[in-house]
């Protein structure tokens, strides 16, 4: 699982074994999709209970995500969506035989897809 940075809720509720929620002063995020305050203890249980991890990315991370994904595949993809692939082209997880990161909304303001694409890296 991969978390927006300051957002990593899940991450930091994994580590401590209790639901940890988001701090008062949390880091603005373009990742809105998945800005969760609190994780739901449903999710908290099932991944606590498969010894999942999460990680965390910052926004340049998934700016380049996004980037990646416009510029190799022709998609466009939500910052929320990036974050699987932020972590992986950041190095923070490795891939392995037969890894799939799934793209999964293209929710973006075609303005800020626009400004995100056309920067330099």
């Amino acid at each position: 699982m991969v978390e927006p940075e300051g957002w990593d809720d899940m991450g930091r509720s994994l580590d401590q074994g209790e639901i940890v929620p988001v701090a008062a002063d949390a880091p603005d995020t373009f990742c809105d999709a998945i800005m969760t305050p609190r994780v739901s203890p449903i999710t908290f249980g099932i991944l606590g209970d498969r010894n999942a991890r999460a990680l965390s990315v910052s926004d340049a991370e998934v700016e380049d995500a996004i980037r990646f994904a416009w510029e190799n595949h022709d998609l466009v993809v939500e910052p929320g969506a990036s974050v699987g692939l932020a972590a992986l082209l950041a190095g923070k997880l490795a891939a392995m035989q037969d890894t799939v990161v799934v793209l999964s909304g293209g929710n973006v303001d075609p303005a800020l897809h626009a400004r995100i694409v056309d920067s330099a890296a």
